[in-house]
């Protein structure tokens, strides 16, 4: 479920936060009736200047009062029972225009939001695999964006949930990272890989030295820890330039874009990265999409907790003479590193057993692995 994001009411008074049984019908008409839509705001690598993902927000087109914000409804939506149905709606639909974005040539990863209430729904997991598997699409493509309050609302239930989904290869962030007071002890056992810095810390990075040392000591706690730092509510080019110059990984606010419409996102993209390709390079999706496989690489070999695969998976890197660069072993298992040859992605999947584990697993992965070394050995990239 996409985020409360904080706006004025839109085309009269906020309408939803009271559970009437007249507000309750009409968001359950609106999710069942197509009046739901998902705006895609993109995050922008700090170092390169090139999209990596975007967040899928959603808005309501209300029939009499226009565009409303999320955090006009999505408090009925919890109050009421809906929010399982929402978060539905929304997982199938960012699942389903990343389909759409692939078969075009465009990849990015995708990320959804996930309220507190959700993370105690036993049937989640299903919703987002369901919607994965019908419309043909790597987990490795999803991203699900979990706030820091809700995580210490029922810490093990989001750990079970948040296992799972790392299990297939679906990273976590922690979202408004620095407002949730949490438990450091949970921020190291749970399987996240992301951190978001609220926004209340980065609008005034400049102006502000208390704040620019809340996000300077965060960027150092998420990279000590492994994880990637996002910066929320950027908004001008001197915090954009700051946050580089903390080591910030990623950027995400008004600065690049607005959320956008999915077709206005990909003009957007086609206007800032579509750039021809120069000797040695090649278009901004194709960048993308090596840079999202070799990702994939990265995560296939820690992303699971369960011996057995991490085993099996060490058994036929080595069959094939892939070189394991390390074998740490930590919360996340086995770090490995394969070399991204042509012929030895489907030389590793030939070396997994059927049925097993490690095949169960490289098949998901296999595709864009493949994709990865062709474009890799196309253009040079390394």
């Amino acid at each position: 479920m996409p985020r409360v994001e904080q706006h004025a009411p839109v085309g009269g008074p906020a309408i939803l936060h009271g559970a009437s049984d007249d507000a309750v019908a009409e968001l359950r008409a609106a999710i069942a009736t197509g009046q739901l839509v998902l705006y895609y705001q993109p995050k922008i690598d700090l170092t390169t200047g090139s999209c990596t993902g975007a967040e899928a927000l959603v808005r309501w087109r209300h029939p009499e009062r226009g565009l409303v914000f999320p955090d006009e409804f999505i408090p009925l939506a919890e109050k009421s029972g809906l929010i399982a149905e929402l978060t539905t709606w929304v997982a199938e639909e960012a699942i389903r225009q990343c389909r759409a974005w692939q078969a075009g040539g465009l990849y990015i990863t995708v990320a959804v939001n996930i309220s507190a209430e959700s993370l105690r729904d036993h049937t989640l997991f299903e919703t987002f695999r369901a919607a994965l598997d019908e419309h043909a699409v790597s987990p490795f493509s999803l991203e699900i964006e979990v706030t820091e309050t809700g995580v210490m609302d029922d810490p093990a239930a989001a750990l079970a949930l948040l296992e799972r989904f790392n299990d297939v290869g679906i990273h976590t962030a922690v979202d408004d990272f620095g407002t949730g007071f949490s438990s450091l002890l949970y921020l190291r056992d749970l399987p996240v890989h992301t951190l978001k810095i609220d926004k209340s810390f980065v609008m005034s990075i400049t102006s502000n030295d208390r704040n620019e040392a809340i996000v300077a000591s965060t960027v150092a706690l998420g990279h000590a820890l492994g994880l990637r730092v996002v910066a929320e509510g950027v908004e001008d080019a001197a915090s954009a330039a700051t946050l580089q110059e903390l080591g910030c990984d990623v950027g995400q606010g008004y600065f690049w874009s607005r959320p956008l419409p999915p077709d206005a996102l990909v003009e957007w993209l086609a206007r800032s990265h579509g750039t021809p390709p120069r000797a040695g390079g090649w278009r901004a999706p194709q960048r993308r999409k090596v840079e999202l496989a070799l990702e994939a690489t990265r995560r296939l070999f820690t992303c699971t907790t369960r011996a057995a695969l991490t085993q099996e998976l060490v058994a036929a890197v080595v069959s094939i003479g892939g070189t394991i660069v390390s074998a740490d072993e930590d919360h996340d298992g086995h770090a490995l590193q394969l070399d991204l040859s042509l012929g030895q992605p489907q030389a590793l999947l030939a070396s997994a057993a059927p049925g097993s584990l490690a095949r169960q697993h490289l098949d998901e992965f296999l595709p864009l692995l493949v994709t990865a070394a062709q474009l890799v050995a196309a253009n040079g990239a390394h």
